[in-house]
C-alpha cells in the first residue's frame, strides 16, 4: 500500500478507516513504533473481543512459523483478530531465507480479517528482502527515524499540546538541553512533570516544573553554564563546573563540549547573518524566536576573533576528552581549563 507516518497511522486508526492487513513498523526511534504499538494493543480492539482475538507475541520467544500460525487464524465473534509482534527484530529465525520465504508467502495474500503488526526496533528491516516488498505492496510500512534537533523542540511544544496542557519556551529549550532528542525519554519527562498538576488547575509547562520535576540543579547545569559563557561571566562558569566535579554525572565532558561548540557556531551566525531579524534569526539558530534576543546579547559581548578562538579552545578540548594525543584529565578539570582559555582574549 504505502510508506507512511506514525502520525498518519495514528489518525486513520482513530477514525478507523484504511485498515491494512499488515503493519511494519521499523527504525531507530523507538517512541514512534512504541507509540503505534501501544494504540493497537489498548485501543484497537474493543475490551470484549481481546480475549479471543488479540495475541502480544515477543520476538525472542517465537519463530516466524508462530507468527504466520496466529495470522492464519480466524477471529471468533468479532470482525478482526490482532497479532501484536513486539521486538520483531528478535525473533530467532529472521534471518533465515526459509523463513522469510513463509513471512513472504503470508504477505502476499494475507488473510483480510487479521491485522498483523509486525515492530521492529533498533534499525530498519531490511528493504532488499521479498518478504519487505511483499509487506510493503500489501500492507503499510512506517519508518520511524530520530529527529533532527531543530524539530525536538516543536515536539516538544506539539507533545505538550496533545495532552491538554501548555509549555513555556524556557521550558521546551531546558528540557531539550537536559534530555535531548531521546523522545521516549522527553515523554517520560513530560508525563511526570503533567502528574504533578491538581484536578481543574491550568497545566502550563514552567522552567522551575523542568527544574523541580525533572532533577535538574538550577544553578548548576550545562544549560546555565552556556548562559553564564554567554554573559562573559568566567566566575560563574568556574563554580558550576567546580559543582559538577562533586557530581561527575551533571555534566560530562564530551557532550557539555558539543553543546558549547554549537552554542559558539550560533553567536558567529548572529554576528555574519544579513538579515538581523527576530524571525530571520530564528530561523537560522534554529531555536524559538523567543531566545533569539539573548542570542544578539551574547554575541554583542563577543568579537569575532574571540568566537573562532574559543571554536580552536572547544577542538582541542574534544581530542583531550577523547583521549587524543593527551594525558587523561578529568572532566571538571578539562572544562575548567578550557573556560579559562575562552577568556585570555578578553583579558589580553
Amino acid at each position: 500500500m504505502a510508506i507512511v507516518s506514525a502520525r498518519e497511522v495514528l489518525s486513520q486508526l482513530q477514525s478507523k478507516q484504511g485498515i491494512a492487513p499488515i503493519y511494519l513498523l521499523h527504525g531507530e526511534e523507538d517512541f514512534f513504533i512504541d507509540q503505534i504499538a501501544h494504540y493497537f494493543e489498548h485501543f484497537f480492539l474493543p475490551p470484549e473481543a481481546r480475549s479471543f482475538n488479540q495475541s502480544v507475541l515477543y520476538g525472542k520467544d517465537i519463530s516466524i512459523g508462530d507468527v504466520v500460525n496466529h495470522a492464519r487464524s480466524f477471529p471468533m465473534m468479532y470482525d478482526h483478530r490482532l497479532v501484536l509482534v513486539k521486538e520483531f527484530q528478535a525473533v530467532k529465525d529472521l534471518k533465515k531465507s526459509e523463513s522469510l520465504k513463509l513471512l513472504e508467502k503470508y504477505a502476499q495474500a494475507p488473510l483480510p480479517s487479521t491485522v498483523l503488526v509486525l515492530c521492529h526496533k533498533g534499525g530498519f528491516f531490511d528493504k532488499r528482502k521479498a518478504a519487505y516488498k511483499a509487506i510493503e505492496k500489501q500492507g503499510i510500512v512506517v519508518e520511524s527515524k530520530p529527529l533532527y534537533d531543530n524539530q525536538v523542540p516543536k515536539w516538544i511544544e506539539e507533545y505538550v499540546q496533545n495532552k491538554g496542557a501548555k509549555i513555556e519556551p524556557t521550558a521546551i529549550q531546558l528540557l531539550f538541553e537536559h534530555v535531548g532528542n531521546n523522545l521516549s525519554r522527553l515523554s517520560h519527562e513530560i508525563d511526570k512533570i503533567l502528574l504533578n498538576f491538581g484536578e481543574g488547575e491550568e497545566k502550563v509547562i514552567k522552567a522551575q516544573a523542568v527544574y523541580e520535576y525533572v532533577g535538574i540543579s538550577r544553578e548548576y547545569n550545562v544549560f546555565e553554564l552556556q548562559k553564564a559563557l554567554g554573559q562573559k561571566q568566567l566566575a560563574q562558569c568556574i563554580k558550576i563546573i567546580r559543582y559538577a566535579a562533586r557530581n561527575p554525572k551533571a555534566m560530562p565532558a564530551i557532550p557539555t563540549i558539543a553543546m558549547l561548540y554549537r552554542y559558539v557556531n550560533q553567536l558567529l551566525l548572529v554576528h555574519h547573518a544579513p538579515d538581523k531579524s527576530e524571525k530571520a534569526l530564528a530561523a537560522l539558530l534554529e531555536v524559538h524566536p523567543f531566545f533569539v534576543k539573548e542570542y544578539v546579547q551574547a554575541s554583542r559581548r563577543y568579537r569575532v576573533q574571540e568566537l573562532y578562538h574559543m571554536l580552536q579552545v572547544l577542538l582541542e578540548a574534544d581530542k583531550r576528552a577523547k583521549g587524543v594525543d593527551a594525558a587523561p584529565a578529568s572532566d571538571a578539570a578539562l572544562l575548567q581549563d578550557m573556560m579559562y582559555q575562552f577568556f585570555i582574549p578578553s583579558q589580553s
